[in-house]
């Protein structure tokens, strides 16, 4: 088969990025990274990996954060009980 210039296997552009490509997959199934199946053979374009690499990943996800503990909590130390 002919390799076509600038053409990834979603399973090379997954090594490429550090990810399963199973990840990769779904993401070209929920349309967050454009590919094509071809037989049996999802691809990509190596224009598209990079995008999808500026726009998607390094992107930390908000996480949910403990409110502050009041001083008065942390400066005193808990009672013993007798």
């Amino acid at each position: 088969m002919e390799r076509m210039d600038g053409v990834l296997t979603l399973a090379e552009a997954a090594e490429r990025l550090g990810l399963a490509s199973d990840t990769l997959r779904h993401q070209a199934e929920a349309g967050r990274l454009q590919a094509r199946l071809i037989g049996k053979t999802w691809v990509t374009t190596l224009e598209e990996v990079e995008r999808y690499r500026r726009e998607s990943l390094g992107r930390r996800r908000p996480t949910l954060r403990r409110p502050p503990e009041s001083t008065a909590q942390a400066a005193e130390p808990p009672a013993d009980r007798r």
